[in-house]
This record gives C-alpha cells, structure tokens and sequence, in this order.
C-alpha cells in the first residue's frame, strides 16, 4: 500500500492527513515554483488571493504551505485566466 492510498477502518476510507512544506521543500518537489516565485506569490498573498485559500500558515517568522490548498489556489488561478 502507497502512503496516498486511504486506510481503511470499519469500512470507512481515513483520507492521509494534508502534507505541509517550507517554501524551498514546495520549491523542490514542484519545480515550476521556484524559490524565488514562491516567495513573489506569498509576500503577494493578500492582494492574489493565496491568503483566503488557507494555503499559508504562518508560525512566527516560518511560513508553511499546505501543498493540497496550494495547488487547488494555482488551479483555480488558471482557470479564472490569471495565470494565461
């Protein structure tokens, strides 16, 4: 079993808990973002629209992404043609 596959109990699927990263651990596992980038789009959060996605969760100076609420924000970006 792959540690994405849903666990069974009781006959009820328990989805995987959401997987968080560090800006330059998004950055290696999605290499379309750059560090760089990242840092663009999260200083710019509050006027892209990343800050409402719940995406970014912020412990003092660390900044950590929710990888799922992340890419669901670029997705819908593209959709609304921003991203075009």
């Amino acid at each position: 079993m792959k540690l994405t596959d849903p666990v069974q109990t009781a006959n009820k699927p328990i989805k995987p808990a959401n997987i968080y990263f560090t800006v330059p651990q998004l950055s290696k596992r999605h290499a379309a973002f750059s560090n760089g980038c990242l840092r663009w789009i999260i200083y710019n959060a509050k006027t892209n629209g990343l800050e409402d996605s719940g995406a970014l969760i912020r412990i003092g100076r660390k900044i950590i992404i929710d990888e799922a609420l992340f890419l669901r924000w670029v997705k819908a970006q593209a959709q609304n043609g921003v991203l075009a």
